[in-house]
C-alpha cells in the first residue's frame, strides 16, 4: 500500500515542484514502514502492531556520523536514540498510507497512531 500513496504522492510533488517531500516520504515508507510491515496487506495491520513498532522505533538506535573542522578534520560517529520528533514525523507519514488506503476503500477505519511526548522546550528566563 506504501507504494500506491507513494506513486499518488510523487504526481503532486511534481506538480508542486516539492520533490523534497516524496524523497522524504520515500525514504520513511522504504527505510522504516517497509521493515517492519514487510509486504503484508494493510488490513491486516493491528492498532497492536503499531503501537510495538512505535516502541521499537523509540529503542532503537541510529549511528549518525559528522565531520568536526578544526585544525585537523577529523570523522566522528557516534550512536544515539531516535528522538521522540522523528519518531513522530514517521508516524505522520503512517497515518498517510492508511488514509490513502481508506480513500481506495481497502480499510474502513485508520487505527489510532499515537503521538509520543517530546520534552518540553527550556523556559525562557529572557523574558522574564
Amino acid at each position: 500500500m506504501g507504494r500506491a500513496y507513494l506513486n499518488r504522492l510523487q504526481l503532486e510533488c511534481k506538480r508542486d515542484d516539492r520533490m523534497d517531500k516524496y524523497d522524504y516520504h520515500r525514504r520513511i515508507v522504504q527505510d522504516v514502514l517497509n521493515p517492519s510491515f514487510g509486504s503484508r496487506p494493510i488490513h491486516n495491520i493491528t492498532a497492536a502492531e503499531i503501537t510495538k513498532h512505535i516502541s521499537n522505533r523509540k529503542s532503537s538506535k541510529v549511528k549518525h556520523s559528522y565531520y568536526y573542522r578544526g585544525e585537523l578534520e577529523t570523522f566522528h560517529s557516534r550512536t544515539r536514540t531516535i528522538s521522540a520528533t522523528s519518531v513522530n514525523k514517521e508516524n505522520v507519514v503512517m497515518r498517510w498510507v492508511f488514509k490513502e488506503a481508506r480513500a481506495r476503500g481497502i480499510i474502513d477505519n485508520i487505527p489510532d497512531i499515537p503521538n509520543e511526548a517530546r520534552k518540553s522546550p527550556e523556559p525562557d528566563y529572557i523574558d522574564q
